[in-house]
């Protein structure tokens, strides 16, 4: 997969920057230890998001399919959005009622086509996929499809030539983002950790990788939202058994410690899903000497900000 992952770097370079890879003094003093940020909160988008979506879309889009349909809780939809608009194409994005002001307001700065939904993420994933089936349309299932996870694995790219670390620690949602990140980072850099963290109260893809198989579970539900999904698709199960060394869970309390630790630290704005990476630097799982963390998205309204704060 990595030439593909390499073709993906080319490919998506003229619409998204490189984003920095920096060693923050603040938090390698506090911990002990060369901690490294990846700032995929400078993207156009906010998140890295961006990087699979216009992938995908570009490879589906030469194979004839003009109209895309995707459910997400914000940034991948966002980001889905954003590709269309930047390639031509047309998307539709289905989003639970309850997410983010903020990133709702940024989808339907990118698409018309927001459509609102009642319940949970999984529950507009139902609908949405529903949707494209019955008007034809391509269903894009971010954990499902490969070509996102080839957008993923470029941030891998752009680690590496910065830095070769002890430990890459990467927040979970679908398992997308570590699986891609986990593909380079094994076959460039093999000595290297790959270790994911998810929220203690949306454990689905850390059980699901404790026990080798897709996992749902009945509830899941973290101030760290996009990182909340309560079925675990069974591509990014595989694809994280063959490239993960080790999941974490943290609790809410260290998340929003972390979050308010990262903001004193790095006068930065990031989500609480950002935070989690965070957060696990204090455990002594690491044992590393240098860490990098995927610090995913920056989109949060700032009054929600300073109330977790």
């Amino acid at each position: 997969m990595v030439p593909r992952i390499l073709e993906t770097a080319k490919e998506i370079a003229e619409f998204l920057p490189v984003t920095p890879t920096v060693q923050s003094p603040l938090l390698s003093k506090r911990y002990g230890f060369e901690v490294w940020l990846k700032l995929e909160t400078e993207s156009p988008v906010g998140s890295f998001k961006a990087r699979g979506a216009l992938r995908c879309l570009k490879v589906r889009a030469k194979e004839g399919h003009r109209t895309f349909v995707t459910a997400s809780s914000g940034n991948h939809g966002m980001a889905v959005a954003y590709a269309g608009q930047r390639l031509g194409l047309t998307t539709h994005i289905f989003v639970p009622k309850n997410a983010s002001r903020r990133k709702l307001d940024l989808i339907g700065h990118f698409t018309p086509n927001l459509v609102l939904t009642d319940g949970d993420f999984d529950a507009a994933k139902v609908t949405a996929r529903e949707y494209a089936t019955k008007h034809g349309f391509y269903f894009i299932d971010d954990g499902a499809e490969l070509t996102i996870v080839e957008g993923t694995g470029t941030i891998a790219l752009e680690v590496l030539n910065v830095i070769q670390p002890d430990v890459v620690i990467v927040p979970v949602g679908n398992g997308a983002l570590i699986s891609g990140i986990g593909v380079v980072v094994k076959q460039l850099s093999p000595e290297t950790r790959v270790i994911g963290v998810q929220p203690e109260g949306a454990p689905t893809m850390y059980l699901s990788w404790k026990e080798r198989r897709p996992v749902e579970i009945e509830k899941a539900w973290s101030v760290a939202d996009g990182l909340v999904s309560r079925v675990a698709v069974p591509m990014a199960v595989e694809m994280m058994n063959k490239v993960v060394d080790d999941m974490l869970l943290v609790s809410e309390d260290e998340i929003l410690e972390a979050l308010r630790l990262f903001v004193e630290a790095e006068s930065r704005i990031v989500e609480p899903s950002s935070a989690a990476a965070v957060a696990a630097l204090s455990r002594p799982e690491l044992r590393a000497s240098s860490v990098v963390t995927i610090m995913t998205g920056r989109n949060i309204e700032a009054g929600r900000l300073k109330e977790l704060l």
